[in-house]
């Protein structure tokens, strides 16, 4: 079994209302497509900030997915995006 087939074995919180397998699948494709901020993610899967963020932390522990800061270019202020993306690692 490969570490990525290992991530979608987890199933979660057992009170949460959201399929972690399902929400695993879909965020780790919609990051096949590229780097995404996690309101890109939101946005794409029409599920909240938190489920999101739990999903690609556990991704992140697993070494399957990265975050990065991108700089903010011309504007001085505010905080830079932070992009999530895949990890080689599932080859």
């Amino acid at each position: 079994m490969t570490e990525m087939d290992d991530a979608f074995q987890y199933t979660g919180p057992p009170n949460s209302p959201y399929k972690y397998k399902d929400l695993t699948r879909r965020v780790v494709g919609a990051l096949r497509d590229g780097p995404k901020t996690r309101g890109d993610l939101v946005t794409l899967l029409g599920v909240p900030r938190t489920s999101i963020y739990d999903r690609l932390v556990e991704l992140i522990k697993r070494g399957l997915v990265k975050k990065y800061p991108r700089g903010t270019g011309e504007r001085k202020r505010g905080r830079p995006k932070v992009y999530f993306e895949l990890t080689t690692k599932e080859d």
